[in-house]
């Protein structure tokens, strides 16, 4: 008999023994709060269910954490985080959730996103040294900067080359650039172009006099999006949420998806109806107590299990090694000069003007953002008289339910909330409060599935679309409407937020005919660097959606505002997720000024 496999045996047979005889095992076990559905599959052999166990022992170590992990012991965000790519993502590793589709999903090419639709055939990336590398990045002057002048506009080229040392001959990076003055006070964003040969060109404006320095900030190469891209369409979800059916004492859980088919599961059910119209299927429970009208209701359960490449692995989760933001050398002075006087107040700005994203739209003077294209004057006096006689309804996730937060305490101090009181920061349901004085309504509510938790009440689920709460809309009322998805779809199939975004259309339509004193606006997604699971959860997909909502709203850019919040994040370097109250209150600002008077 080989002596290796006689080795593999014993030493299968000795962590088996010591598994059961592990009394933490046997607490956690007794412990596990989901008791999960036997449709999940689970890891099939024990040698590798060994492996997973003996690793976390070995990460108990590195990350100081009990025998089993979860997300929250290993977040670290401000410091150095020394938790491995299983215990940071995983958060059960007892359990497997579905696998790959057999077929991979994959949208119509028309229907996908340059990038993506570029990099659809790109072979699987497994050597770092063919993948962009910031050290060896080059970026000179394309135009003279000895006599730049405050209004004048300069170039900047960029070249690439790989980890050998090669000049890169395709496109398809994700490149930032930004510009601050030398005390730190004027930030602002530069317009990047792809040349699809390696080379890109930034374009920057003086705004400000004084010396200046530029940062680059190469976000995500082509490798790396080709390969998340590659994994949407192989698993449909980067995270899965579960639904819970409950009948008496009998609970059962099975994952949940926007498609029709689950890895692992022959029969669905399908609540499609039960959120609004938008997809939705979660596996049939198979306890024959238990049937899909027994749906309770749906909560987040951990990310889809992912095996890495050395290279991925590498590229995304050593991020801080590979230097992605560079401080360049290229140091420079402004002149004193003019920029375009603006005659303009921002609300009677046309909202066409409004989409046009090229950078820089405006730039911050300290904590303060300036508008580039009108004058925006609104400061919290100014916005607290705006906000009467009206109904303000921001949709999305948690980053606009910051919008809720930022008004109902440091604006209007007399909006008495009527629906239920949140139990903790983290609020997931949606959120209603009315000042009589002022006849206005401020309202928050989270979209449609997915999002992380959703429950049944009446038969009903409590969250409804976008769409839904904008064919409700009445027809005789001032009324602010903020559309945002990110957060909670950021981990899904791009189709997901397509089809979103092509539902809202009509909806929108229908509102704007019905209420002439309907304002909608589209606020973008943000750049953020915070991630508990970089693999899973990163802000790669921003300039995604950016792409999606400017390509479908084409028709409807002169009668809806884009809140573009994506450029004032790169300036500021935002790394948090919900980004600070100071940057909140300037997008209220920007978002306001172009509503009040």
């Amino acid at each position: 008999m080989n002596k290796q496999f006689v080795f593999i045996v014993v030493s299968t047979i000795l962590v088996l023994f010591w598994v059961l005889m592990d009394s933490s095992f046997i607490r956690y076990f007794e412990s596990f709060k989901l008791r999960i559905s036997t449709t999940f599959s689970e890891i099939s052999t024990y040698h590798e269910n060994s492996q997973l166990l003996l690793l976390v022992q070995k990460e108990k170590l590195t990350c100081q954490l009990p025998e089993f992990t979860s997300i929250e012991q290993c977040r670290n965000i401000n410091k150095e985080n020394t938790c491995s790519y299983t215990c940071k993502c995983y958060k059960y590793l007892t359990i497997k959730l579905p696998g790959v589709y057999q077929i991979p999903i994959s949208t119509p090419i028309q229907d996908m996103v340059s990038v993506e639709a570029m990099t659809l055939r790109d072979p699987e990336f497994l050597d770092l040294s063919d993948t962009a590398s910031v050290k060896l990045t080059k970026l000179s002057f394309l135009t003279s900067v000895d006599n730049i002048r405050v209004g004048d506009e300069f170039k900047i080229l960029i070249q690439l080359f790989d980890g050998a040392g090669r000049p890169r001959q395709v496109g398809g990076d994700d490149v930032r650039v930004w510009i601050k003055s030398s005390d730190f006070v004027y930030k602002a964003s530069g317009e990047v172009v792809d040349h699809y040969n390696g080379t890109y060109v930034a374009t920057f404006k003086a705004i400000w006099e004084g010396n200046s320095l530029i940062f680059f900030k190469l976000a995500y190469t082509r490798e790396e999006l080709a390969t998340r891209f590659m994994w949407n369409r192989q698993y449909g979800t980067l995270s899965y949420l579960v639904g819970q059916y409950k009948k008496a004492e009998v609970v059962e859980y099975t994952p949940c998806t926007f498609f029709q088919t689950i890895p692992g599961h022959g029969e669905v059910c399908n609540f499609t109806m039960l959120n609004n119209g938008q997809p939705w299927y979660c596996g049939k429970p198979n306890s024959t107590k238990l049937g899909c009208a027994d749906i309770n209701l749906f909560k987040e359960y951990g990310q889809t299990h992912i095996p890495l490449t050395k290279a991925q692995r590498e590229l995304i989760f050593n991020r801080k090694s590979h230097n992605r933001i560079l401080k360049t050398k290229l140091k420079f002075h402004f002149q004193n000069g003019q920029l375009l006087k603006l005659n303009q107040n921002c609300n009677v700005l046309d909202k066409k003007e409004t989409w046009n994203t090229k950078m820089p739209s405006g730039y911050f003077n300290s904590s303060k953002w300036i508008s580039l294209k009108c004058k925006n004057t609104l400061d919290n006096s100014s916005f607290e008289s705006c906000l009467k006689n009206m109904d303000v309804i921001i949709m999305g996730d948690s980053t606009t339910r910051q919008y809720f937060s930022y008004i109902t305490s440091k604006v209007v101090h007399d909006c008495i909330l009527v629906t239920e009181k949140w139990k903790w920061p983290q609020w997931h349901s949606p959120s209603k409060c009315v000042s009589k004085n002022r006849n206005l309504t401020i309202s928050w509510n989270p979209h449609e599935l997915p999002f992380s938790d959703a429950k049944l009440q009446g038969g009903e689920l409590n969250l409804k679309s976008t769409a839904r709460i904008l064919n409700e809309l009445p027809s005789n009322r001032k009324i602010v409407f903020v559309i945002h998805y990110y957060a909670h779809m950021i981990r899904q199939h791009s189709a997901i937020v397509l089809r979103a975004i092509r539902g809202l259309k009509s909806a929108i339509k229908k509102a704007l005919s019905r209420n002439k004193n309907v304002v909608i606006a589209v606020k973008t997604p943000h750049s953020f660097g915070e991630s508990r699971c970089e693999s899973h959860f990163a802000d790669f997909m921003g300039p995604v959606f950016i792409e999606l909502f400017n390509r479908e709203f084409r028709e409807l850019q002169d009668s809806i505002l884009n809140l573009n919040v994506w450029e004032m994040s790169v300036a500021s370097e935002n790394f948090l997720l919900h980004p600070k109250e100071i940057i909140v209150r300037e997008h209220l600002r920007m978002l306001f000024g172009y509503i009040c008077n």
